[in-house]
């Protein structure tokens, strides 16, 4: 009846599947007769409940679809079709008798691609037909790539957020915050705030004997088993890690001095438990130096290599603060302003220790010794006779000798486990050999500590 002529999609390995829903059988064959010879596969339907039946489990790629059918007609089952997440994509093309403008009107909002006038003439049809499967065949590679790009967006997105994760295990983020940077591609050269906070500086005791014999694997796994025990002690308390030296922490901490000490003493309490030295498998002992005041934080280096840093004296006075420990004996140090800047001195237990002139610095300044970090014996050892130790040490500072060797000495056979004792006696036996004319109650070091 029909010459055969390919009009299928070029590229098609199978050949278009149409699905003709008409009550008038005569019609049906007419469009499978034509439609199977120009190599389209077709389904037919009788009605409209047939047409929804068909369409969702053979779902075509294309369907022609009579208006005046029994049942529901052609308008309500083109709703349907639109209404279901399966078929909703599938081009529909009206064919009917109804003319009116209204109703083509009505069939093209219901969700039809097109609208055919019977008698239907074939090669009207076959161009239709091939129009809208071409369309919907481009639509369909849209929709692919669409959705490709979307996964390749997807993947990139969560590659830059690891990234950015990653990242921030070298630039902390509140160093970013602080430069009112949200991601490190933003920081330039030369950025940089001035803020006031408190630097926190510690470090491992006798580090160097302990890594001579280790091996390099050994001394890996135990300072960062150590990093891995004290780092979440400082985030938790509101302060930050700005850097990892060799066995030391250098963090911030920008509200109050109190966030420093409290997490300084937490960090003692951790490393003196039984269950905690067992993990590490060496015995540690640390000293923790504070100071507070204005740093300069910003980025340091040249166009090809930058990097996070804190630019100011007192950092370089924490540093020495840190030092201090080792000299004295004690836990933790820190200096006048930060002991006058705590919000709640009343909770801390100190001491004064004097007033020190560290190298490098001109001015001296007072530093103080947390007791609350010391083993509980040690600590009320300590308390127990801290006014005579307050009565020595202003002794020693007024230059009275012989009276403060005498109360030094009585405290040291009190509580002989207050190491800091031996190390004023030491000051005071240096001084009074030296017949030091020009005291005036300050301890000037020659070295860092």
């Amino acid at each position: 009846m029909f010459q055969a002529v390919s009009l299928a999609g070029e590229n098609q390995t199978v050949a278009p599947l149409i699905l003709v829903a008409d009550d008038n059988a005569p019609t049906r064959e007419f469009l499978t007769d034509l439609l199977e010879v120009h190599q389209y596969r077709v389904v037919g339907a009788g009605n409209g409940a047939e047409a929804l039946a068909l369409a969702s489990s053979e779902l075509p790629d294309l369907i022609l679809l009579d208006i005046l059918m029994p049942g529901d007609d052609g308008f309500a089952v083109c709703a349907k079709l639109k209404a279901n997440e399966a078929t909703r994509a599938v081009p529909v093309m009206f064919m009917t008798a109804l003319r009116k403008t209204d109703n083509k009107v009505r069939g093209l909002t219901a969700g039809a691609v097109d609208y055919l006038i019977k008698p239907l003439e074939p090669a009207e049809v076959l161009a239709r037909i091939k129009t809208h499967l071409k369309l919907r065949q481009l639509q369909q590679a849209l929709e692919r790539q669409n959705t490709w790009l979307e996964q390749r967006v997807a993947e990139r997105t969560a590659e830059l957020a690891n990234l950015n994760q990653a990242l921030k295990r070298f630039v902390p983020q509140e160093f970013l915050s602080y430069l009112e940077k949200k991601s490190i591609t933003e920081v330039k050269l030369g950025d940089h705030i001035r803020r006031e906070m408190t630097v926190m500086f510690s470090d491992v005791h006798g580090w160097t004997q302990r890594s001579e014999r280790l091996s390099p694997e050994q001394n890996f796994q135990f300072i960062n088993g150590y990093f891995r025990q004290v780092s979440p002690i400082i985030r938790n308390n509101g302060g930050f890690v700005d850097q990892y030296y060799g066995d030391g922490i250098m963090a911030l901490f920008d509200h109050t001095p109190d966030e420093a000490v409290r997490a300084a003493v937490e960090i003692f309490r951790r490393l003196d438990r039984a269950d905690v030295q067992a993990e590490l498998q060496e015995p540690i002992e640390i000293g923790i130096g504070l100071h507070t005041g204005l740093l300069a934080l910003g980025i340091l280096g040249e166009e090809e290599r930058m990097q996070g840093a804190v630019a100011s004296d007192n950092v370089n006075l924490a540093s020495r603060l840190e030092g201090l420990t080792r000299l004295y004996n004690a836990r933790i140090i820190l200096s006048e302003a930060t002991f006058l800047g705590l919000k709640e001195p009343e909770r801390w237990q100190a001491r004064f220790l004097g007033q020190i002139q560290v190298k490098g610095r001109t001015q001296p300044v007072g530093v103080y010794e947390i007791l609350d970090a010391d083993p509980p014996e040690v600590r009320d050892g300590k308390l127990a006779t801290l006014a005579e130790y307050q009565s020595a040490l202003r002794a020693f500072r007024h230059g009275h000798w012989d009276a403060a060797i005498r109360q030094f000495e009585a405290i040291q056979d009190i509580n002989p486990e207050d190491a800091t004792i031996q190390r004023h006696l030491e000051q005071i036996w240096e001084l009074r050999e030296r017949a030091d004319e020009d005291w005036a109650g300050v301890i000037k070091l020659q070295t860092k500590g």
